[in-house]
């Protein structure tokens, strides 16, 4: 891999190398693909390879992207679920972490993960707790570094167990893609993510994972969900909202394949944000 990296991340001294692939979808990421590359490039954990996925890219993204060493992968259907197969697909480890173009990882996340994993080696699937910033915010290693400044270990305390069978569990928070660590064998079991609903393909595959696979959820925060441009929060809500009616469909449809008390909350939670447009739009309404 290339040595070349941003110069506000510097690789951490690591005796550790990990089976892992680091998977980014990417399109048209140019402003945020070398802080996201810096990230992983900084992990105290190394992972045995960077692939981008050229999702039809028409600025720099994949240049820089191969500047700083990445693999590249082209993905010419157009969709993150479509790229982040491909990804999947061509990696060379039993491991995938994923990794948003425009995300950050904490620069301990693979370190405390696969520390995680270690107390229970049966497991295949990792999350953890994730933060919400705005792109414009400084987001160099010591940076990022200062919005965790309690991150510590991994102690039994921080590990979460969501089982496939859990019934009292349906409310702990979503596990986002750039917080998950998958082993192969997830995917060869219960599929790749879903081209039919790109975009909220992320929901329906952790429901469709969780049916069949226990993930090892840590409480620390490990990965940086960075709100740009078209990506504001509100947006943001709305398709969230959406993506959770078209699992509620796919579920009433085919209601063994998911999680169902995990699939119940976000239908809930779906017709909560749907009533809360609705009274949104009203009152807009009256206003004119």
């Amino acid at each position: 891999m290339s040595s070349a990296q941003p110069e506000n991340f510097r690789r951490l001294k690591s005796n550790m190398q990990v089976p892992v692939s680091a998977v980014i979808p990417a399109f048209n990421g140019a402003a945020f693909i070398r802080e996201t590359i810096g990230s992983v490039l900084a992990q105290t954990f190394q992972v045995d390879e960077i692939i981008v996925v050229d999702n039809n890219c028409t600025d720099g993204t994949i240049d820089i992207a191969k500047q700083l060493g990445a693999r590249i992968v082209r993905e010419p259907v157009q969709g993150v679920a479509a790229a982040r197969n491909a990804g999947i697909k061509a990696a060379r480890n039993e491991w995938i972490a994923l990794l948003d173009h425009d995300d950050l990882w904490h620069p301990r996340r693979i370190e405390l993960q696969w520390k995680g994993l270690r107390t229970r080696p049966d497991i295949k699937y990792v999350g953890s707790a994730w933060k919400v910033v705005d792109a414009a915010a400084p987001s160099s290693k010591e940076q990022i570094l200062a919005m965790f400044p309690d991150q510590g270990d991994v102690d039994e305390g921080d590990l979460i167990l969501i089982r496939p069978d859990a019934s009292t569990q349906a409310a702990l928070p979503f596990a986002h893609p750039s917080t998950q660590l998958i082993h192969k064998e997830v995917f060869e079991e219960v599929g790749l993510f879903d081209e039919r609903f790109s975009g909220s393909d992320d929901i329906e595959f952790v429901l469709r994972a969780l049916a069949r696979y226990t993930m090892l959820y840590l409480k620390s925060h490990l990965a940086v969900y960075r709100i740009h441009g078209e990506n504001t929060l509100i947006r943001q809500a709305a398709r969230v909202s959406d993506a959770r009616w078209l699992v509620l469909n796919e579920l009433c449809l085919s209601p063994h394949r998911y999680h169902t008390s995990m699939a119940k909350h976000q239908v809930e939670f779906a017709k909560q944000e749907f009533a809360n447009r609705g009274r949104s739009l009203s009152h807009q309404g009256r206003g004119r």
